[in-house]
């Protein structure tokens, strides 16, 4: 079938593409190019398959990590913005004294800092999490149509290097999972396997 042809190597490439992300300067290039084809990849795999749920968690997975993205980036800046306010109305208050702050004010000004950095990671984090449980399904089921095992593996990859960030150890798992990912395109058949009968003449 040539959709799935085409979602072979487009998906192989743009998962090529995302590992490229690494490269200074260019990775935010090589990120958007990589998902956009490993996205139209998905959406081939999901046509010819006929299980339109493959494209749904596939989009639903990039729109919570860029949601999660965008609002550890608003938390950061709102927080940023009420300690700073702070800071100044403290130093306006200060400013016809001798301005001396105490260890205590310097400790509050440095937890005020602290929670923004936790607050953005918790955000980061718990939306990655939320994201590969989408994406580990949207591969599970193209392993159930496509007999691709690598995706499955891929799939729970991911889940478990996004459970792990916070310990940084995900990152190389995560890793892992996008090479993993690259050779399971790769290895896409280029006809739709039958699928077998099970009990009652299901398809399995």
């Amino acid at each position: 079938m040539p959709s799935l042809r085409d979602a072979k190597y487009l998906g192989g490439i743009g998962s090529v593409l995302l590992l490229l992300t690494l490269i200074p300067d260019f990775g935010v290039v090589f990120l958007i190019a990589g998902l956009i084809l490993v996205g139209v990849a998905i959406k081939k795999i999901s046509d010819e398959t006929g299980e339109r749920p493959i494209l749904n968690n596939f989009l639903l997975a990039i729109l919570i990590s860029v949601l999660g993205g965008a609002a550890a980036v608003v938390a950061a800046v709102a927080l940023g913005v009420v300690s700073l306010l702070n800071f100044f109305a403290f130093l306006a208050e200060e400013v016809l004294e001798n301005f001396s702050p105490t260890s205590q004010e310097v400790l509050n000004w440095a937890l005020q800092f602290l929670t923004i950095i936790l607050v953005s990671i918790a955000i980061v984090w718990v939306s990655a999490i939320v994201s590969s449980i989408f994406l580990r399904r949207s591969y599970n089921l193209i392993t159930k149509r496509l007999n691709v095992d690598l995706f499955k593996t891929a799939g729970l990859l991911y889940l478990v290097g996004a459970a792990l960030i916070i310990i940084l150890i995900g990152f190389i798992i995560i890793l892992v999972a996008l090479i993993l990912q690259v050779i399971a395109f790769f290895t896409i058949p280029e006809e739709l396997p039958e699928q077998k009968a099970g009990a009652g003449g299901q398809l399995l």
